[in-house]
């Protein structure tokens, strides 16, 4: 679908998304035409929505790009891009079940049915090493599935944001208790069979309660 020219289209883009019930679109349809005969700037309408926290801004730019899909991955609802990598996609979500903040990893499409195979193959190994590395100070994982053939992991988030701008730039004592929790958390995987083969400090997160976790789920066989 192309990106809607005007607000009628951006609500038939979103009808269709299961982002916002159909019974609160209407009612916020008017506000988001606006008093211009309808004709108030697409992006203005988005901005309506997010203001209202009905859409992240996430959503809104997929939506004024067109797109209606894509917003949930398995019972995960998707309410941000965190990165992407060799293997996928990282995503912040909404699970669901459990309503609380995940982050979802998404393996992305190759050209190709033998590279497509040998990536959900890997991919599928990742998840299975990582779930069975369980340890306080490594990104646990909570779910592994597929969506739609594409499998993807389910692991817990950290906001990582929210903890630099509480705690800001680090002291030496505090670098180095990091240091000895990840060295404990790469030692488990090592004794377990597993070696991190991208060891740096951006695949180190730091929980609310002062816990390192590492994460990647960069893991192959020692």
């Amino acid at each position: 679908m192309s990106s809607p020219r005007s607000v009628v289209e951006l609500l038939r883009v979103i009808e269709p998304s299961q982002l916002i019930d159909a019974s609160l679109l209407r009612s916020i349809k008017p506000e988001l035409l606006g008093s211009a005969n309808g004709q108030q700037p697409v992006p203005s309408a988005a901005k309506v929505l997010v203001k209202k926290k009905l859409v992240t801004p996430y959503q809104a730019r997929q939506l004024l790009k067109g797109r209606h899909r894509g917003f949930y991955i398995g019972k995960n609802k998707i309410l941000d891009l965190l990165g992407t990598g060799g293997m996928g996609k990282v995503f912040l979500a909404e699970q669901i079940t459990m309503q609380r903040m995940v982050a979802v990893k998404l393996i992305t499409p190759r050209t190709g049915q033998q590279q497509q195979s040998e990536a959900v193959a890997r991919f599928t190994r990742e998840a299975r090493s990582v779930a069975s590395l369980s340890h306080p100070n490594i990104v646990q994982a909570v779910d592994f599935d597929c969506d739609d053939g594409f499998p993807f992991i389910v692991m817990e988030y950290i906001d990582v944001a929210a903890q630099v701008e509480r705690f800001g730039p680090l002291s030496v004592s505090q670098a180095a208790d990091y240091i000895c929790q990840a060295a404990a958390g790469l030692g488990h995987a090592h004794q377990n069979g597993f070696v991190h083969r991208d060891v740096k400090p951006g695949n180190f997160l730091v929980d609310p309660r002062g816990r390192l976790k590492v994460l990647d789920l960069g893991f192959g066989r020692a």
